[in-house]
């Protein structure tokens, strides 16, 4: 409950993607343009919701 509470105060983290490859800078775009919903839980089970609603968005399987 503490551990949820703390998780909704810290702020968003920036994520850094380098790559020289064009075709997976704009895979990452599309999926990070992707809207998701903000999830509180378990972290294992957080992931696993985002990723399968980010494959059900992108056409992925």
């Amino acid at each position: 409950m503490a551990a949820a509470a703390a998780a909704r105060r810290r702020p968003p983290r920036a994520v850094t993607f380098v790559t020289g490859n064009a075709k997976k800078l704009e895979e990452v775009r599309k999926i990070l343009g992707a809207s998701l919903p903000f999830e509180l839980g378990e972290p294992a089970d957080i992931a696993r919701e985002k990723c399968r609603i980010a494959a059900e968005q992108t056409g992925a399987r």
